[in-house]
């Protein structure tokens, strides 16, 4: 994927992610009356009751801004230093290698989660983080282009209390990249760490669309079948970590309408 193309996705995502920032911020931040969000690849702060904004950081390559469930921090893509500099010496870019950026909401701060430190020439392309259910986790997928194979890509965590970032799973399968690479994403939720993976069956044409779950405790992965339909009728484009009946479970969106995904048995039903 080159840097432009990258810089067009976190747009992208930053367009689609703003509605979902501006909801939860005016939830998490309602004492203050202040949301965060991106605006041309950087991120702003804007104060709702004196109907100002500020500009937060100076880059204008950052993307994909995830707000903690406790409303007191924000993770986010920002696109390797090393490689706005072979950009700038006119050098080729066939990947773009992330980041990935912590700032706290109530000081300002930024802290700098992983760097490319050990990545080799090419860089780590990650994907967007996720937060734990508790707010002090991110978790990620990881991998180098050169160094490993699209089956050997791997999922990473960090703990914001320690500091410390661990490779929680290694042969993490990115399914199907259509010619290009794309980092698939995973969503922490108190069932799990789930993901979705389009993949085609070994030897034919058939493709699978499968639920992945791993256990946060003991790396225990769970798959399930979701059943796709290769007229894409009920190709999943969006799920969420939901509440429903005091139980943890995943909303899936489908085509317009949703379904309630059980983790702990696999079942379905249609809202």
């Amino acid at each position: 994927m080159t840097l432009n193309k990258l810089h067009q996705r976190f747009g992208l995502l930053a367009a689609i992610l703003i509605a979902i920032f501006v909801s939860m911020s005016s939830q998490a931040q309602s004492l203050n009356q202040q949301l965060i969000t991106v605006r041309n690849g950087d991120l702003w702060k804007f104060d709702i009751e004196n109907n100002t904004a500020s500009q937060l950081t100076q880059w204008g390559y950052n993307g994909g801004p995830i707000m903690s469930p406790n409303g007191q921090k924000i993770a986010y893509l920002s696109t390797a230093t090393e490689i706005i500099d072979m950009v700038n010496r006119g050098e080729q870019v066939p990947f773009a290698p992330a980041n990935i950026w912590v700032m706290d909401i109530a000081t300002g701060a930024f802290t700098q989660i992983v760097d490319q430190a050990g990545s080799g020439n090419v860089g780590y392309l990650r994907s967007i983080p996720s937060w734990s259910p508790d707010s002090t986790k991110l978790v990620w997928s990881q991998l180098n282009p050169v160094n490993q194979g699209l089956d050997s890509a791997s999922l990473q965590i960090h703990d914001l209390n320690s500091g410390l970032t661990t490779t929680f799973a290694q042969g993490y399968n990115m399914g199907f990249q259509d010619g290009g690479i794309w980092m698939p994403p995973v969503k922490w939720g108190a069932g799990g760490i789930a993901r979705t993976l389009f993949t085609y069956q070994e030897g034919s044409r058939d493709p699978f669309l499968f639920m992945e779950i791993y256990n946060p405790l003991n790396g225990n992965l769970t798959r399930y079948d979701l059943g796709f339909d290769s007229n894409n009728n009920n190709y999943v484009r969006d799920y969420m970590w939901v509440t429903h009946q005091g139980r943890s479970m995943i909303a899936l969106g489908i085509q317009n309408y949703w379904e309630l995904f059980d983790p702990t048995n696999g079942s379905r039903s249609r809202l």
